[in-house]
C-alpha cells in the first residue's frame, strides 16, 4: 500500500518532474509494480481509496483569481504519460445559469425561465445527488407542482463532482471544450472574458483532486483572426495560469496535449498559412512544445492530398475522426467501420499518427431543433454504445474518446441523468440506472486497455415517463381576463388562427396560452400553403434573425399571404430578433409580404408610450436592453410605408431626451397589391415587459386584432 499524504497548498513548479521511472501495470486497474516517489502535498492512491475531502465552497472568481496557477489538493491514481488504454470523454461544461453568480445568465438550458418555459436539452440531469447551492430554478414542473431544477458549470462544487463521478467509473478524464467565441469577438478581435475559463478552472481542481486527467480542446475555426485568438488565449493559460503544470494534465508522447476540433471541417473556416502558425506556435518549447491533436471530418480525411495533409503529417500526432451521428444502429455501425477504419489506419499507421476513435450513446435534438424525432438515434439499452466498443477493440486500436460528458443538448450525454424528468418532452434512459452510462464508458476502457469485461446484465425498472409537448401541459387558460377572452373567442368563431410551426418565439407561444378557448394550431409553411386563400389570421414569429420556410420556395410562401391578404387576413409579426424577416435576401422577402422595418433602434434607456387600444393599464415604461452592448431591438416607422392606406402606432418610442424614435408596435394597411390586409408587428423590445404588463399588453394585442376585424 502506498503512503498517503494529504497536504494543500503545493508548488506547480514540481509537477513537469513528476513520472520519471513509472513502470508496471495501468495503475487504473492495479497497483504499479514500481512506486512513484512520495513528493509533498500528493495523495498517490495508485488503485487505493481516495480519502474523503472537507466540503469545498463555490466561491465566484475573479478574473485575476481564475488565472492563478493551482494550489490545491492533488491526487495520482494514474500514469500519465500516454493516452493508450485509457478512456477519455468530451466535456462541454457550458451550462450556465442567471442565479450562479457570473452575471451571465442562461446558457445551453435555453428559456427555461420564460412563461412558458422552454428548452434546447432532451436529458434532464439527475439533481438528487446534488447540494442546495447547486441547483437552480426553472419554470418546468413536475405533476405535483414542484419546480424542476439544473445546475451550472460556473458552480465549482457540481465540476467537481463530475470528476468524482469519472473516477468511481474508471473514466480516465476529459477533453475541455474550448469555444472561439468565448476569447474572439464578432468583429474578429480577442477579447478576455472569464466566462468558460472559471469552469476550466473547476475541471482542472476537480481532475487533480479525484486522480484524473484532462486537456484542453479548442472547437474553432482555422481563420487567421480565431489563430491569432488562440495564440493570445494559450499565451495566458501557459504562461500565467500555468495550465500544463500539474499531475492531471493529460501528457502523450513527450509533451502536453492540446487539440483542435474542426481541423480543414468544411463547416469552419480554414487557412493553411493561419493553421501552419498556430502549430508551429504549439510545437515551440516556448509555448509547451505540445503534442497536437486535431478533430478531422469522418468523411475523407485519409484521401487529402493537399496541404491540409501536408500540415497534419508535418505538425500532427493524433487524428480524431468525429462519427456522432454517422451510423444509427449496431448494423450501421459495423458496416461504417469496415468502410472506413482500414483505410484510416492504413494512413496513420504510415505516418507513425495515433487513431483516436469517436464513440458516443444515441443521439436525440428534438427540443433543440424544435420539433426533430425524440432519440433519433435510440440507445438500445446501451447496446448501440457497446457494440462501438467491442469494434474498436477488434480493430486492434487501444484508446477511446466517449462523446460527451455532459452533452444534454443532443442527447449524447453519458453522466447521471433522470428516467423521471419534468413534464415535457425529454428522452429517458428507458429506465436503466442514472449511471448506467458512466459504468459501461469505464467497461469500455478496460475492453480497450485489454481486460476481459462482459456486457452488464442490469434489469431496467419499468419507465413510466410520457413525453409531451411543453405548449400542451404549460399553457394557462386563465392568463387572460374573461371579458378578453370572450371578445378573442368571438372573433375568431369566425376567422381561423394559423401559426408558423416551422420558427416560431415566445410571443407566438404566449398566444397559445389560450388554446384551451380557442381552435389556434401550429401548422409548417408546407401545410400551410395548401389552404384555400381567404381571410386568416396569420401568426408569424421570428427567432434569431431568422425567417424560415421548411422546403417551401419563398417565392410560393410569398404568393400565398398576397393572396391571403387581398382577401383581408391581418398578418401578426411576432418579433423575437432584432431583425425580423431580415433573412432571406436582407430583408426583401418581407418586403415582397408588405412588411418593412425600420433602420432605427431604441436605445438601451428609451421609454415606451403605449396607445390607448394597448395603453389603458400601463403607464409610461423605461426599457432597459437586456442584451448590453448588442443592438437594440427594430422599429417601425410610418414613413417606411408611403403608399399606406392607414399606419397606427400603438407602442411608441421615445428616447431619453424625448425624441420620437419609432414604434414597438403598430398596424399598417398597405394598401395597393395587399388589398385590405392588415399587420400587425410588435417587437422584440416588448417580450422583456414585466410578468404582469405583459398579460396586459397581450390583452391589448388581442383587443387591437378584435377592433381591426372587427
Amino acid at each position: 500500500m502506498t503512503r498517503i499524504a494529504f497536504i494543500f497548498g503545493l508548488s506547480a513548479a514540481l509537477f513537469p518532474s513528476l513520472f520519471v521511472g513509472a513502470t508496471g501495470a495501468d495503475p487504473q486497474f492495479d497497483s504499479p509494480t514500481s512506486v512513484l516517489s512520495t513528493k509533498e502535498g500528493i495523495v498517490y492512491a495508485m488503485g487505493a481509496p481516495i480519502p474523503e475531502y472537507p466540503p469545498i465552497d463555490n466561491p465566484i472568481l475573479s478574473f485575476d483569481q481564475i488565472l492563478q496557477p493551482y494550489s490545491g489538493p492533488i491526487v495520482v491514481d494514474q500514469k500519465n504519460e500516454n493516452i493508450y488504454n485509457k478512456v477519455m470523454t468530451g466535456y462541454q461544461g457550458w451550462f450556465g445559469h442567471k442565479d450562479d453568480g457570473y452575471n451571465f445568465g442562461e446558457r445551453h438550458w435555453g428559456k427555461i425561465l420564460d412563461d412558458p418555459p422552454r428548452c434546447t436539452v432532451d436529458l434532464w440531469p439527475d439533481m438528487s445527488e446534488l447540494d442546495d447551492d447547486e441547483k437552480y430554478l426553472t419554470n418546468f414542473k413536475y405533476p405535483d407542482g414542484t419546480p424542476g431544477m439544473v445546475f451550472s458549470s460556473r458552480n465549482k462544487k457540481t465540476v467537481v463532482r463530475h470528476f468524482k463521478w469519472m473516477r468511481e467509473h474508471n473514466i480516465h478524464g476529459v477533453f475541455k471544450q474550448r469555444f472561439g467565441a468565448r476569447f474572439v469577438n464578432n468583429k474578429g478581435n480577442y477579447y478576455e472574458s472569464a466566462d468558460d475559463l472559471q469552469v476550466l478552472s473547476h475541471v482542472r481542481e476537480g481532475a487533480n483532486r479525484y486522480g484524473r486527467l484532462f486537456a484542453l480542446m479548442y472547437d474553432v475555426s482555422f481563420n487567421a483572426a480565431t489563430v491569432d485568438g488562440m495564440i493570445e488565449d494559450w499565451k495566458r493559460l501557459y504562461h500565467k495560469m500555468r495550465i500544463t503544470e500539474t499531475p492531471a494534465y493529460m501528457r502523450h508522447r513527450g509533451g502536453p496535449v492540446v487539440t483542435f476540433w474542426g481541423y480543414a471541417d468544411k463547416t469552419r473556416d480554414w487557412d493553411p498559412v493561419a493553421a501552419e502558425k498556430l502549430f508551429k506556435f504549439f510545437k515551440d518549447p516556448a509555448n509547451g512544445g505540445c503534442t497536437i491533436m486535431v478533430g478531422v471530418p469522418d468523411n475523407d480525411w485519409a484521401r487529402w492530398d493537399d496541404e491540409r495533409m501536408e500540415l497534419l503529417k508535418k505538425y500532427v500526432t493524433i487524428v480524431s475522426p468525429w462519427t456522432v451521428g454517422r451510423y444509427r444502429s449496431p448494423e450501421d455501425a459495423r458496416k461504417f467501420f469496415r468502410n472506413r477504419v482500414p483505410g484510416d489506419l492504413a494512413v496513420t499507421r504510415a505516418n507513425d499518427l495515433d487513431y483516436y476513435p469517436v464513440i458516443f450513446p444515441g443521439f436525440s435534438w428534438t427540443n433543440l431543433k424544435q420539433g426533430a424525432e425524440l432519440n433519433l438515434i435510440p440507445r438500445l439499452g446501451g447496446r448501440f454504445l457497446w457494440t462501438q466498443g467491442e469494434l474498436i477493440k477488434e480493430y486492434g486500436i487501444n484508446m477511446v474518446y466517449a462523446a460527451m460528458f455532459d452533452e444534454v443538448d443532443e442527447g449524447t450525454a453519458l453522466f447521471k441523468v433522470t428516467n423521471n424528468p419534468p413534464i415535457g418532452r425529454f428522452a429517458t434512459l428507458e429506465g436503466y440506472p442514472s449511471d448506467y452510462y458512466l459504468r459501461l464508458t469505464g467497461l469500455i476502457g478496460q475492453m480497450v486497455a485489454g481486460k476481459s469485461v462482459q456486457f452488464p446484465n442490469i434489469t431496467p425498472e419499468p419507465d413510466t415517463y410520457v413525453p409531451l409537448s411543453s405548449l400542451e401541459y404549460y399553457q394557462d387558460a386563465d392568463y387572460f381576463s374573461e371579458s378578453i377572452t370572450s371578445a378573442w373567442k368571438e372573433v375568431f368563431e369566425r376567422i381561423p388562427v394559423i401559426v408558423d410551426s416551422e420558427d416560431y418565439g415566445k410571443w407566438a407561444l404566449s398566444l397559445n396560452n389560450v388554446s384551451s378557448v380557442l381552435n389556434m394550431y401550429f401548422r409548417p409553411w408546407q401545410d400551410i400553403v395548401k389552404i384555400k386563400p381567404s381571410k386568416y389570421v396569420l401568426v408569424m414569429a421570428q427567432q434569431r434573425d431568422r425567417f424560415t420556410t421548411g422546403d417551401v420556395p419563398m417565392s410560393k410562401l410569398t404568393d400565398f399571404i398576397k393572396k391571403c391578404m387581398r382577401e383581408g387576413t391581418l398578418l401578426l409579426v411576432m418579433s423575437d430578433s432584432r431583425n425580423p424577416l431580415q433573412a432571406p435576401d436582407r430583408g426583401s422577402a418581407a418586403e415582397a409580404i408588405g412588411f418593412r422595418i425600420s433602420d432605427q433602434r431604441g436605445s438601451s434607456d428609451c421609454t415606451v408610450q403605449f396607445d390607448e387600444i394597448l395603453g389603458k393599464q400601463l403607464a409610461k415604461w423605461t426599457w432597459k436592453n437586456p442584451h448590453g452592448n448588442t443592438p437594440a431591438a427594430r422599429l417601425m416607422r410610418k414613413e417606411d410605408y408611403p403608399q399606406a392606406i392607414s399606419y397606427r402606432s400603438l407602442a411608441m418610442v421615445y428616447s431619453a431626451s424625448g425624441e420620437y424614435i419609432g414604434d414597438a408596435a403598430a398596424v399598417v394597411q398597405p394598401g395597393e397589391e395587399f388589398g385590405s390586409g392588415k399587420i400587425v408587428y410588435v417587437s422584440s423590445m416588448l417580450t422583456t415587459l414585466p410578468g404582469s404588463w405583459k398579460k396586459r399588453f397581450l390583452e391589448g394585442v388581442i383587443s387591437a386584432i378584435a377592433e381591426l376585424l372587427g
